[in-house]
């Protein structure tokens, strides 16, 4: 039987004959630890929400920083709510909806709002073909498409337009103070 030990993050992960994948006990998340997570705001294809519950066993409870080069809808970040954490990603419309988040909750909220109730297909087309100046506008259109586009896709054609088809959602805003809550969890966050 194959055995493969190594220490990631501070935990020894065991793997033995390619079938089990052990933890250290010690090191584990406590059951009902009573931490609450705070939803991504963002879907689609790949995300990782629904996994984030089966692998917090693997994940150290003690850390100096947590480090995010891909984050996406930022599902385990979130989960995590870490004191200190850097969070990059490859696309520069993501940094900016998140530090639009994390510094105008509240202006962001009102624009998704604004745009829900014009929200048809002739809007669509016309918000996804427009280029705002203003980041927490150009925020408020990225997070508008990725809501209302086809499953959340992100897709650009090689001039860099995002070319998603509209998709069946119809819900662009978010509950009251939920956008909030996600800025919360952005305060001790550097964004990349």
């Amino acid at each position: 039987v194959a055995h493969l030990s190594t220490e990631i993050m501070g935990m020894r992960i065991s793997l033995q004959g390619g079938k089990k994948l052990k933890t250290n006990p010690s090191k584990r998340w406590p059951k009902n630890q009573g931490r609450k997570m705070t939803d991504p705001f963002l879907k689609g294809a790949g995300g990782k929400r629904w996994l984030v519950h089966k692998c917090q066993p693997l994940l150290p409870i003690q850390y100096n920083k947590y480090i995010e080069p891909f984050l996406g809808s930022g599902a385990l970040y979130l989960s995590m709510n870490p004191q200190r954490a850097l969070l990059s990603d490859a696309n520069p419309q993501l940094i900016n909806a998140y530090r639009a988040i994390k510094r105008a909750p509240n202006i962001l909220h009102e624009l998704l709002c604004s745009m829900q109730g014009k929200h048809n297909k002739k809007f669509y087309y016309a918000t996804r073909l427009s280029n705002p100046i203003d980041p927490i506008e150009q925020a408020a259109r990225f997070i508008y498409l990725n809501r209302t586009c086809f499953n959340g896709l992100y897709r650009v054609n090689r001039e860099g337009d995002f070319n998603v088809p509209m998709g069946s959602k119809t819900e662009v805003k978010y509950p009251d103070n939920y956008l909030e809550a996600v800025s919360a969890r952005l305060r001790s966050a550097s964004l990349r």
